[in-house]
């Protein structure tokens, strides 16, 4: 390979990152069609040039997502994995990859085990993809869950605690540990409650009194409900918000059964929900979730206080796409000013907010917004 052609590569991908963050990242698309075209184009030329490009296949199977062939995106995943020479670090991004396509179908067995993977693949932070891939074997229904799943499961969240080696990037040990560490301490304290109110036998886990999974939890981090097939969305709504409605019920008539007994998970519920019906779409049912996660953020344990700042994020992400559906009906520029100015200020409150986990990872989401957001201005000349 020439220089030139080194250059040429090295610019392609780094177009290809910027525009694959937008696609899957922001939550909102102000010309999806331009970007949809503009990575499909660059992953054909580069894989007439490197057919077995391992970040080219990976891309490829990311815009078969995007564009909701969602098996199509495990096949071509799936097929890129059994190629030989697949370097370790390209293999395991196409594993993680993999991972989350798995968990969005509903395949939790075979997503569990696909983030198990990753732990031989990538050093990043084992105690990561063993609690995801634990909590994938719980959010299969316990009476499908087979004595040998359950005991995997318990074998896998029993490692957690001990992989935490302390690895720092940047000073600082993985976000998503010091995530996992105050899940662990507010899910040790309901357990124990819970062995207090005989709902849980003397001695139980922490992890017995969750009802919200990690891996659902950190979906919304990850903005993976935005991919989500729609009968597994529908699927997903279905299960929370039963839960959610007996936990309510349960506790306007004083019993002692609720699942969901903290303001943290019920604003976790509803911040879930809200991102779902975003993707469904259905924007009434989103943005009555999304404010209720609001209302409900001030005062939330430490492990929660996010959910103050995503809320936002996602609030600012529905008035977007109302702005986008409406636009067949109605493109005039005080409409979409209405529309990206409550935008702006949610992102600007979020902006503005204390330090909360994982941080980082919520705030380039809001800035990537923010671009889409400034270009939409641009087009409409506002």
């Amino acid at each position: 390979m020439t220089g030139v052609d080194l250059h040429a590569s090295f610019a392609s991908l780094a177009l290809m990152v910027y525009y694959m963050g937008i696609l899957l990242s922001s939550g909102w698309q102000a010309d999806r069609e331009k970007l949809v075209s503009a990575c499909s184009n660059i992953v054909e030329r580069s894989l007439q040039k490197h057919e077995s490009g391992t970040l080219w296949l990976s891309n490829k199977a990311k815009l078969a997502r995007v564009n909701g062939q969602v098996d199509m995106a495990v096949e071509q995943l799936q097929s890129a994995l059994t190629k030989p020479n697949v370097y370790r670090q390209a293999k395991s991004t196409l594993q993680f990859e993999l991972c989350w396509v798995l968990l969005s179908q509903g395949k939790f067995a075979d997503a569990a085990a696909s983030f198990v993977r990753m732990a031989d693949l990538n050093s990043w932070s084992h105690p990561t993809y063993f609690a995801l891939a634990a909590s994938c074997l719980q959010e299969l229904p316990s009476a499908q869950r087979t004595s040998e799943q359950d005991a995997e499961m318990r074998a896998l969240y029993a490692k957690v605690p001990s992989s935490f080696l302390r690895k720092r990037f940047m000073g600082q040990p993985p976000s998503s540990e010091l995530y996992l560490e105050k899940r662990m301490k507010f899910y040790r304290a309901k357990s124990e409650r819970w062995v207090g109110d005989g709902r849980l036998n003397a001695g139980a886990e922490w992890f017995e009194s969750v009802r919200i999974t990690i891996a659902l939890e950190l979906s919304l981090f990850w903005n993976q409900y935005q991919h989500y097939p729609k009968p597994a969305l529908r699927e997903r709504i279905s299960r929370l918000e039963t839960q959610l409605e007996e936990s309510l019920a349960a506790h306007r008539d004083g019993a002692a059964d609720e699942d969901l007994d903290t303001p943290e998970e019920v604003a976790l519920s509803h911040a879930i929900l809200g991102a779902c019906y975003i993707s469904l779409p259905d924007f009434a049912l989103a943005r009555t979730h999304l404010t209720k996660a609001e209302a409900l953020t001030t005062g939330l344990d430490e492990a929660y206080s996010y959910l103050a700042a995503l809320s936002r994020l996602y609030q600012a992400i529905l008035s977007c796409q109302e702005g986008e559906a409406e636009t067949a009906r109605r493109s005039d520029k005080e409409f979409w000013r209405s529309k990206l100015a409550s935008a702006e200020k949610k992102l600007d409150e979020m902006f503005v907010l204390p330090a909360y986990d994982m941080n980082g990872r919520v705030e380039s989401r809001g800035q990537m917004l923010r671009v889409e957001i400034n270009e939409k201005k641009q087009a409409l000349g506002l």
